[in-house]
């Protein structure tokens, strides 16, 4: 009878090879087994993240996979919160159970994702502390009960680290996955806002801003891609000048029509519902005194650009008065913002570079309330109009440091210099230095 092969026991397995019991290779960063059956595996949390960044799967698997896998392991950082047990237990039910024909990555990785949704993303989306509760506690159970907002989620997540990583492979690989997320939900809610209930309102206003949000990033690599195309001797520089504007309207056209297409007609259902918070800033200070020679001083730049228009011995026109409005509630919001800014820098997710907004919505004010006169004369290039935006740009400038804002300033200055052209740039002057900005040659 032959002698039976000698072996070396080890307790060390993983603890799903354990539960199945069946031999485990110890492999790392996860053993085979569990990567045949797309199992977490427990040795994942036996590794240094620095090993787990320049490891390689032990499987055949995407760019995509090898990089998701290293990667949401480097995100389970002891300083992030720990999200409740039955929140994150709940959303990866429901996460797995949307994505149960994709990829094995999200299979096995589903809570990883949410992981970092509760802890890093829905952090990054408001400093008022009640607005932060909404994005981590409410938003994440009504999501459980709509799918499109699950992907919603992992879009605007996947994109979240597309930002944060600086390797080429990782920010594709990540931003593949926010694109193929967001493709996946639109669909269903394009279907839903034709019937806007009690029951879906919650969940498409804050899918409406789960998709400016991912705009803004496309928007941004737009404009970054024709402001490089300027900066070539046989740029076509009408081309470009056209394509930049069509980009800064759509920007402006989805801040300003976006949450407002779900909550105009469900307002009485919202602003008592969840989202409350979200929706409305009761505790906005009324009063728009301003504070400093700083605020008086921008206030004086602002007030000066109606004398672009308002020329004496010139006759009168009805786009006065709606640029003399936009004007206006623009200098409102930067009354506001100054009154919601503190001195001191908190953290610098919220810094702008006067001191700490403690309400980033309070930038948002001046778009989202633009009549449809306003826009019909940046849709038709009014070069006046652009002016006052790119002025409203330098607020978005200030919160750059936001990931989802990053360089999303330089568009509607560019645009609104290249429709003026370098005689009239001066009327931008304080923008682009506010910006730093270095336009190109043939802009």
């Amino acid at each position: 009878m032959p002698s039976r092969r000698p072996h070396h026991k080890t307790r060390r397995g993983c603890t799903s090879c354990k539960k199945r019991r069946i031999k485990c290779d110890e492999h790392t960063p996860e053993c085979h087994n569990c990567t045949k059956k797309n199992l977490t595996c427990s040795l994942l949390t036996l590794v240094p993240s620095s090993r787990l960044l320049s490891s390689s799967s032990p499987t055949p698997v995407t760019p995509s996979e090898a990089v998701a896998r290293r990667i949401f392991v480097f995100h389970r950082t002891p300083e992030s919160p720990t999200p409740t047990i039955s929140t994150l237990s709940s959303l990866t039910a429901s996460f797995e159970h949307c994505f149960s024909d994709s990829p094995a990555f999200f299979q096995s990785k589903g809570k990883e994702l949410i992981h970092h949704f509760l802890t890093k993303t829905s952090t990054t989306l408001a400093t008022h502390s009640p607005t932060q509760q909404v994005w981590q506690v409410a938003i994440p159970q009504i999501a459980t009960a709509h799918p499109y907002l699950i992907h919603g989620i992992i879009a605007a997540t996947s994109l979240h680290l597309s930002e944060l990583h600086k390797e080429v492979e990782a920010k594709e690989a990540f931003a593949n996955i926010a694109a193929r997320q967001m493709d996946l939900s639109l669909s269903n809610y394009r279907n839903q806002l034709s019937n806007i209930t009690a029951e879906n309102c919650n969940a498409l206003f804050t899918f409406s801003i789960l998709t400016t949000i991912y705009q803004y990033r496309i928007f941004r690599n737009e404009s970054a891609a024709l402001l490089s195309l300027a900066t070539q001797k046989d740029a076509d520089m009408p081309l470009v000048a056209a394509q930049l504007k069509n980009v800064s309207l759509g920007l402006l056209m989805n801040m300003r029509g976006g949450a407002k297409a779900v909550l105009n007609p469900s307002w009485s259902w919202i602003s008592k519902g969840p989202l409350a918070d979200l929706a409305e800033r009761k505790w906005w200070p009324t009063d728009r005194t301003l504070r400093s020679p700083r605020h008086f001083e921008e206030d004086h730049r602002l007030h000066q650009l109606k004398e672009l228009w308002m020329i004496p011995g010139q006759p009168y026109k009805n786009e006065h008065d709606v640029l003399q409005t936009a004007l206006q509630d623009l200098r409102d919001t930067y009354a506001l913002v100054a009154q919601l800014t503190d001195d001191s820098t908190v953290r610098a997710v919220s810094c702008t570079a006067l001191g700490t907004l403690r309400d980033r919505g309070a930038i948002f004010k001046w778009p989202i309330g633009l009549s449809q006169e306003f826009m019909k004369l940046a849709e038709q290039q009014h070069p006046h109009a652009f002016v006052i935006i790119a002025h409203w740009a330098i607020l978005l400038h200030r919160n750059s440091d936001l990931w989802f804002l990053e360089g999303v300033a330089s568009t509607f200055i560019a645009t609104t210099a290249s429709l003026l052209g370098k005689g009239n740039r001066s009327y931008i002057e304080w923008p682009i230095r506010e910006l730093g900005l270095q336009l190109p040659d043939g802009l």
